[in-house]
């Protein structure tokens, strides 16, 4: 537990003499770009009443959502203007994000989390799709190059 003076310190005191906690860490929402914000709204209106409100709350597999956001980053550099793809874009990586963190909670089914590997017919994992990446892109824990150095190292042996 904080003591006072740790209180003190974490608070700001305004002119008029209202105290308030710093901002410092607590992201700067005021930053955010307001023109995008305003388009991503619009499509979760439209979502909602194609699908209803909060939808996504019940939950889907990140894969399906990866998937849609890439068809939307291809659409959007293909120059397709048939909707806001850019919106879709941005919402559907504002969608994993709050998945993540829900997971990461035990607010929402850790199957959900499903985009790190392939899937055969059966639903069964098949391979790894970070597999796929290039070295520079993936975990160090999955990097390739330092799993076959050390395999190397293991078969001189």
């Amino acid at each position: 537990m904080k003591n006072k003076k740790q209180i003190k310190e974490e608070m700001v005191t305004f002119s008029g003499g209202a105290k308030r906690s710093k901002d410092e860490g607590k992201g700067m929402p005021g930053l955010m770009q307001v023109h995008g914000l305003i388009r991503i709204s619009k499509l979760c209106e439209k979502g909602k009443n194609q699908y209803g409100a909060r939808n996504m709350e019940k939950g889907m597999p990140i894969s399906r959502i990866l998937e849609s956001m890439w068809r939307h980053v291809l659409k959007y550099t293909g120059g397709a203007t048939d909707e806001d793809h850019l919106a879709a874009i941005a919402w559907n990586a504002m969608t994993i994000m709050q998945m993540e963190e829900l997971i990461k909670r035990g607010l929402m089914d850790a199957k959900f989390d499903d985009h790190r590997v392939l899937l055969d017919e059966n639903g069964k994992q098949c391979i790894a799709r970070c597999i796929f990446l290039p070295d520079e892109f993936l975990p160090k824990e999955i990097n390739t190059k330092k799993s076959r150095k050390s395999k190397k190292k293991k078969k001189k042996k």
